[in-house]
């Protein structure tokens, strides 16, 4: 039987990778029918779910995963199953139940990793995750504070570009509660951060925020400044198409400011 077992699920995980995702269940239900707590076979068919976006039926089997992995102290794979299940809450829109979600799987790393050493990459990911759904509800106040919990993350480990990322973040922030000189100063910061880095997308949309800024607070001549570095790095980056956010909006903000000066 343990052969059978085995057989299913490397059949299974061949079919996945190729995209054959009913035959790759057929598989894994196989499994299951037979071991209904195989932890193997219960991720793959909440993946599979997920990936044929059938969002409440991976929701279920994530929740069952979770609550198995519990039950066994199997720490690492709760944590797992309660990022996937906010996930699913996320493109759902049910912010609020996401975000205790995630704080649930950030109590797992607290309790599982050491203090002392560099957090893993998919704990300081769950941390943007957090952050980016207290923005969606406009909670700014625990969104400023999250960021700066990994401002301090990263000013002890690193790396020099999670530092930027995390005040231009702080920026971004100040400017949704108006606050624009203390958002300026955040994103000049990153700017030079940004810079020393090479960092050129980054530097482009940093040098477009702080125009937006100057051009907020009427100050056309600063704002100029700005918009027109950045559309110059645009253009050494060869990125002038007409599908580019950044690169439109910036020329939208230059002609407004020249007809108001023209005004």
């Amino acid at each position: 039987m343990e052969g059978k077992i085995s057989n299913w699920i490397k059949k299974g995980r061949d079919y996945y990778k190729k995209g054959q995702y009913e035959t790759a269940l057929e598989m894994f239900k196989e499994v299951l029918n037979i071991y209904p707590n195989n932890i193997t076979a219960l991720n793959k068919v909440g993946n599979i779910y997920y990936a044929l976006n059938n969002l409440p039926e991976a929701l279920s089997v994530y929740n069952n995963l979770r609550s198995l992995s519990k039950r066994l102290g199997l720490f690492e794979k709760e944590r797992e199953a309660l990022e996937k299940i906010g996930r699913i809450y996320t493109l759902q829109g049910k912010y609020s139940t996401a975000i205790n979600v995630y704080l649930e799987a950030l109590t797992i790393y607290d309790q599982i990793e050491p203090t002392d050493l560099k957090p893993k990459e998919e704990k300081i990911l769950l941390f943007y995750n957090i952050g980016d759904l207290y923005k969606r509800q406009k909670d700014y106040h625990k969104a400023l504070s999250l960021y700066k919990q990994l401002l301090q993350i990263h000013s002890e480990f690193g790396p020099l570009g999670g530092i930027a990322d995390d005040i231009s973040e702080i920026g971004g922030i100040l400017k949704k509660q108006k606050n624009f000189p203390d958002a300026l100063n955040k994103f000049k910061e990153a700017l030079q951060i940004y810079k020393v880095e090479k960092s050129s997308f980054k530097t482009i949309i940093t040098l477009f925020e702080i125009g937006k800024i100057y051009y907020k607070l009427n100050q056309y001549q600063e704002s100029l400044l700005y918009l027109n570095d950045s559309l110059e790095n645009f253009k050494k980056l060869g990125f002038k198409g007409p599908n580019d956010y950044y690169y439109e909006k910036t020329k939208e903000l230059i002609k407004k400011i020249k007809k108001k000066k023209i005004d």
